[in-house]
């Protein structure tokens, strides 16, 4: 080694003067930095139990952990930076403003990025790209400390300002030398967008976020497989690589930078979309869908610039170099070139309060992220090794203090050889680490051959199951020909026992010795033939037991046929003994009676196994009910699902529209401030219902999950229950073809039986010649008794055969085996199937995230609205300096108002003291009569003047309308002046005045709009509390009004009582009744002689003649005690509000709360009159911000009605047929619930449906009287 560094360099000082350049060189890779990153990331690698057992890693720790630690404090870390704000928040970490403590410098804190980023902003041009100030990281952060740009980003500028053209080409160049700088160093940036073009203090733009930049290659070029940056902005060429592999280079950006200014001149991307699918369609079509609006004036060098950028990427400007790009004539201007730009002047230069200000953010609230906990390794694992060299520093490192003296040098060499030998350590370490590695290639080598050999018996084995599957075909093709020989075999046998029946029939008729010796023999017979039925029986009943269990149900089935065989062998060797004993026909009926006891068993079995099977149907077919309902809730489901999302989206274009509209309207300067609050109050009910159906979605799509889980769980039953189904009625309907034959069978032998009891008779004539043949027939016993010596061998044959039959058994359950492994590949298969719904299942989640993405972009669309609308409302307040006159006006009608409302009191305190004087004066009535009637008529006059200053409030309230509508036309004329000056600037500009005009005019244009929006904010804080004031007044107007009433009804009571005393007096004088002073000075005329009580037709109103006596009046008096009311209306403010319950989306008109629940809603309340909703916690609470009724509504029902008719009888009969009437309800019980009768006046309760009405009538008949001018 040391002789490849003699050749390489002559002397060892030059080398040391490299290797101390390399120290303290920032970009090398084996800086103090780096190296110091690495001692700390080894010790904190090796601090742990396990690796503690190492000898050398122990002593290594003792030896360097306290000075790691000192190290640590002695490094930049968090702790030196003082937190003033969050101004950020992502998925990896979080955006903060600090302020270091040491210099008190303003800087932006980043807790999470990449190496590439970290890189651009250490080592790139800080002219047009983000400083990076330190970089250092602890035990669980990483962190970058950068340049804080206090102007905000691009997308805050274009939301406050309309950006012209002039604009757009100096903003366009910075961000041309922003993306040189970084492509120089071999990078492209892939998310080129107003939201990471920050402005400075200065007004100058740098490009920020670069945590999607890539190396390129030697080629320039780039290979990737995913499509990286943000849908309006991204590339075809970026977007093709999705799913393959997509090369590309640095034009990708200037694709980004085309739509970017598009974006600045008309106000939205060009390939903008309501849905993800339709942007990247737009952008894949992009020759044909590229447009631009006409109601934009864009030059022609624009248009081209943006043509040449959004195009293909074989031709597509700046390809070629950025100087094809600075070569572009929309950059030319007279103000600045690309040499001068950086000393130009921006068009916007933020205001700022100071190097902390942060108004161009949004208030993000801090909050602790979650504390990740780091499972302790068993072995060395280098989590700390990949962010070795991530340290950097600027302004404080290390080696720039060493290098200031030659002591400086010296403890570098010290720390050089201090280095040198951690590095020998380090190196010993690595080769024990390089030992292991070796050991864990041989164990992996030793695992991948063993898994070779696996895999070699996997395919044996494979082979052995597909032989065992032939060798399966070829023996239950044996077995059904088994079965069909044994069912001729059971035909034979039959007809031999019925025959033999008919034997047996001659035979007892005989009833010979040789007979019953024949019996004996045939029951010995019998007996053997029961042993073999009793066998068979055993394996009856072992089928059943296979049966039960469905487990083992094929291994049983196949021991069933073989033993089945057997039997069948058996039946063959008793059918061939039988054909040669024909004469013992009585053992065969003894067979046959056992072979039907044997049927009904089978019948029995069989019907078992059919309840068996029903009862499964049932379980399946309720399953199938369950599984269709579940199917069909599903469907719904998606039918709402959808409906939602159509509704969503008519709601979205909907939105659009009244968006465009909304802007148009602002362009034209035409609609009002009461049309901006109602299209704001539509703006909010769009909101309010997208929010609603949103969550509709959510729910919707939750119980579409759970549906579709049940639906599975209930999909996997059927199928199991379907299978045991289908197996056992393949076994039922295997026993219902035995049956069927058996039956058939039965119906042959009893028409052979009547066929045969026919033959009877010729039987008997042959009785005679049976006994003739009875020495032959004994002769024929011995023969039998040969014979069965020879069954009694066929016998012992017989159990030779079964042993046979279990070697067979043997093979079968081998054949079993078999089956299982093809059970365990059926298994696989279905893990398989599992898997692909698996990967549907991440199919839909994919389609949801779209369907989030979507709405995202929406809200972003929204809040992009909502800056418009603040824009449109700031232009709005230039006339708000003459609204404060206005508000002075409405201060001094408010003072008036109240000195009304004092007078007003005043009047209610001579109401009280004149009650009291009614008091006295009803005491002192037979001295003071004419005084009476004196304060009445004052109490009237009175009163008319208090109506008459209510009408003149209202008067006043339309005169402060008036002037409010006068202030809107003022303020619309206003911002007509304001367009006019705009269009005047920018026409000034065409011209080409002097560039310092035109900064005179910008600067003052500022001033202006500054002292604008703080005459804004003054106006909407006085108009806030002027509406504040007015809802008082309006609550206090409402009070009095309400105080009115009960005055008035207390005054006509008293008025009614007094009406009382005054006829008792009348009666005590011997005067006659005549009108009381409070009668009207209009008569109804009645002279229709067809007037009845129920039609009645009011001719006309006549006035009544001064000092004329009338005998033909009679007056009615009706007053109302209270206003219908339902019994659960609660009243307040005017109001009349009742319980009522929302199921479908509905909002509170104060709180703007949700007011609705399908299952469960809350207790609300809604006005009869002006329909206000609201929850009703605001009344019980007695909350103020419920504001008075609109609806106007005067409860006071009283009226005074003088009627007059032709006579005085007609008079009387007029008079008492209204008694009777009120006698009449008096008695009935479904109108009249309550009355009291004393004098002429009648105190009713009238019942009206639900409402509850109060009347008092008061009938006084004018027989003879005088009617004076004063009445």
């Amino acid at each position: 080694m040391m002789n490849g560094f003699k050749e390489v360099e002559p002397s060892f000082e030059d080398c040391l003067l490299m290797l101390s350049k390399k120290l303290v060189d920032s970009s090398s890779t084996v800086n103090i930095d780096s190296l110091l990153d690495a001692f700390t990331a080894l010790v904190g690698d090796c601090d742990f139990h396990s690796s503690q057992r190492n000898k050398n890693i122990e002593t290594f720790l003792k030896r360097y952990g306290s000075s790691v630690d000192e190290i640590n404090k002695m490094r930049m870390r968090a702790s030196h930076f003082t937190l003033i704000k969050v101004i950020g928040r992502g998925a990896f970490g979080e955006v903060q403003l600090v302020r270091h403590k040491r210099t008190n410098k303003i800087k932006r804190a980043d807790s999470a990025f990449f190496w590439e980023e970290r890189d651009i902003m250490a080592y790139a041009d800080p002219m047009w790209i983000v400083k990076l100030h330190y970089a250092f990281q602890d035990l669980k952060y990483l962190y970058m400390v950068m340049e804080y740009m206090p102007g905000g980003d691009l997308v805050n500028l274009m939301a406050n300002y309309d950006v012209p053209e002039k604009w757009a080409k100096f903003y366009t160049a910075e961000v041309v030398l922003g993306l040189d700088a970084i492509h120089s160093m071999g990078y492209i940036h892939r998310d080129v967008k107003p939201d990471n073009m920050l402005i400075s203090a200065s007004g100058h733009v740098k490009l920020a976020d670069f945590g999607t930049c890539v190396k390129m290659d030697s080629d320039g070029l780039v290979r990737c497989s995913t499509a990286v940056g943000t849908p309006d902005y991204i590339s075809p060429e970026v977007l093709r690589s999705q799913g393959s592999e997509g090369v590309y280079g640095r034009e990708c950006d200037w694709w980004s930078v085309g739509v970017f200014i598009y974006e600045m001149l008309v106000g939205e991307t060009p390939f903008y979309a309501t849905s993800l699918v339709a942007t990247y369609s737009k952008i894949m079509n992009h020759q044909s869908t590229l447009t631009f609006p006409d109601d934009v004036s864009i030059s022609d060098a624009a248009k081209d610039i943006i043509c040449k950028f959004l195009s293909n990427r074989n031709v597509r400007l700046g390809r070629q170099g950025v100087a094809e790009i600075k070569s572009h004539t929309f950059f030319v201007n007279d103000e600045w070139d690309w040499n001068t730009i950086q000393n130009t002047r921006p068009p916007v230069v933020p205001d700022l309060t100071g190097d902390d200000d942060t108004r161009n953010f949004d208030n993000i609230e801090k909050e602790g992220l979650p504390q990740e906990s780091f499972q302790l390794p068993r072995a060395f694992a280098g989590n700390q090794l990949p962010f070795i060299g991530f340290t950097y520093s600027r302004e404080f490192s290390p080696m720039a203090c060493l290098a200031v003296s030659q002591q400086t040098l010296a403890d570098a060499k010290s720390d050089l050889q201090r280095l040198s030998m951690q590095n020998e350590q380090y190196a010993s370490e690595l080769g024990l680490v390089q030992e292991t590695k070796k050991l864990a290639d041989a164990c992996l080598q030793q695992v991948n051959a063993d898994s070779s050999s696996i895999e070699l018996d996997c395919l044996k084995l494979e082979k052995e199951l597909a032989a065992v599957r032939l060798e399966l075909k070829e023996t239950s093709r044996k077995l059904e020909q088994e079965l069909e020989n044994r069912k001729q075999l059971e035909v034979m046998l039959i007809n031999v026992r019925s025959e033999y029946d008919n034997l047996q029939n001659a035979e007892r008729k005989t009833k010979s010795e040789h007979a019953i010796d024949m019996d004996r023999q045939i029951s010995e017979l019998n007996e053997r033939i029961r042993l073999q039925c009793d066998s068979e029986e055993k394996l009856r009943t072992l089928f059943n037991e296979l049966q039960e269990s469905y487990n083992n149900q094929d291994l049983a089935l196949r021991e069933l046929r073989i033993k089945y065989d057997v039997l069948t062998s058996h039946c063959d060797e008793a059918q061939e003994n039988l054909k040669s004993v024909q004469a013992q026909l009585d053992a065969e009926r003894a067979q046959s009676t056992q072979q039907s006891q044997l049927l009904l068993s089978t019948k029995e079995r069989n019907d078992a196994l059919q309840i068996k099977l029903d009862y499964l149907r049932e379980k399946y077919t309720k399953l199938t009910d369950e599984n269709q309902t579940l199917t069909e809730k599903k469907h719904n489901l998606e039918k709402e699902y959808s409906i939602t999302e159509l509704e969503l989206k008519n709601l979205r274009d909907k939105y659009e529209q009244e968006v465009q509209n909304y802007q148009n309207s602002l362009n034209s300067s035409q609609i009002g401030n009461e049309q901006c609050k109602s299209e704001s109050t539509f703006v909010s009910e769009l909101e309010k219902k997208l929010r609603d159906e949103e969550t509709l979605r959510h729910s919707l799509q939750q119980q579409l999950n759970d549906v579709e889980r049940q639906r599975k769980v209930l999909s996997l039953d059927c199928d199991h229950f379907s299978d045991q189904i289908q197996q056992l009625g393949m076994e039922g309907e295997n026993l219902k073809s035995k049956i069927q034959e058996l039956t058939g069978q039965l119906e042959v032998e009893a028409d052979k039986r009547i066929r045969l009891q026919g033959e009877l008779g010729t039987a008997m004539g042959t009785i005679t010649t049976l006994k003739n043949r009875e020495a032959n027939l004994e002769r024929e016993i011995s023969i039998l008794k040969q014979e069965c010596s020879q069954l009694e061998f066929f016998s012992n044959e017989l159990r030779k055969c079964k042993s046979i039959s279990q070697s067979q058994l043997r093979d079968v359950e081998d054949q079993l085996e078999t089956h299982q492994c093809l059970y365990s590949l059926y298994k696989n298969q279905t893990k398989e199937l599992k898997e692909l719904v698996s990967t549907r299942d991440e199919e839909l989640n994919s389609v949801k995230s779209n369907l989030t993405r979507q709405v995202e972009a929406v809200q972003l669309q929204l809040e992009m609205d909502h800056k418009a609308r603040r824009l449109a409302e700031d232009s709005l307040s230039d006339r708000e300096k003459e609204k404060a006159m206005l508000e002075i006006e409405l201060k001094r009608l408010s003072n008036r108002h109240k000195q009304e409302i004092t007078s007003k009191d005043a009047i209610i305190d001579q109401f009280k003291e004149k009650e009291r004087a009614y008091l006295q004066t009803i005491e002192e009535l037979r001295k003071a009569h004419d005084n009476l009637n004196v304060n009445l008529e004052n109490v009237n006059q009175e009163l008319s003047r208090k109506t008459s200053m209510s009408t003149s409030t209202d008067e006043q309230i339309q005169q402060l309308k008036k002037m409010y509508e006068k202030e809107q036309q003022l303020k619309k004329s206003a911002i007509d002046k304001l367009t006019e000056v705009m269009q005047k600037k920018s026409t000034q500009n065409k011209k080409g005045y002097r560039a310092d005009e035109l900064k005179r005019k910008d600067k003052e244009f500022k001033k202006l709009q500054q002292d604008v929006q703080q005459e804004k904010r003054k106006y909407d804080e006085m108009v806030a509390m002027y509406q504040k004031e007015m809802s008082d007044l309006q609550a206090t107007l409402y009070e009095e009004g309400q105080a009115k009433e009960r005055l008035l009804i207390e005054l006509e009571c008293k008025e009614e009582e007094l009406e009382l005393l005054q006829q008792k007096l009348h009666v005590l004088l011997s005067e006659t009744c005549s009108v009381d002073s409070a009668s009207l000075a209009e008569v109804v005329d009645f002279n229709n002689g067809n007037f009845t009580m129920y039609d009645m037709s009011l001719m006309r109103m006549c006035d009544l003649p001064k000092k004329k006596k009338y005998h033909v009046f009679f007056k009615l008096f009706m007053l109302a005690k209270g206003r219908a009311v339902l019994p659960d209306v609660m009243s307040h403010k005017g109001h009349d509000f009742i319980a009522i319950s929302f199921h479908s989306p509905t909002s509170c008109d104060i709180c703007s709360k949700q007011l609705w629940n399908v299952l469960k809603p809350p207790p609300a309340l809604e006005c009869k009159r002006c329909h206000v909703k609201i929850h009703k916690d605001h009344l019980e609470k007695h909350d103020r911000d419920v504001a008075p009724c609109r609806v106007n509504y005067d409860p006071m029902l009283a009226r005074d009605l003088l009627l007059m008719v032709s006579s005085a009888d007609e008079c009387k009969v007029w008079v008492n047929r209204i008694r009777k009437c009120m006698e009449n309800f008096r008695k009935g019980g479904d109108f009249l619930k309550t009355a009291r009768s004393s004098g002429s006046s009648v105190h009713n309760i009238l019942v009206d449906g639900d409402k509850v009405i109060w009347r008092k009538i008061s009938i006084r008949c004018v027989s003879s009287g005088e009617l004076d001018e004063n009445h």
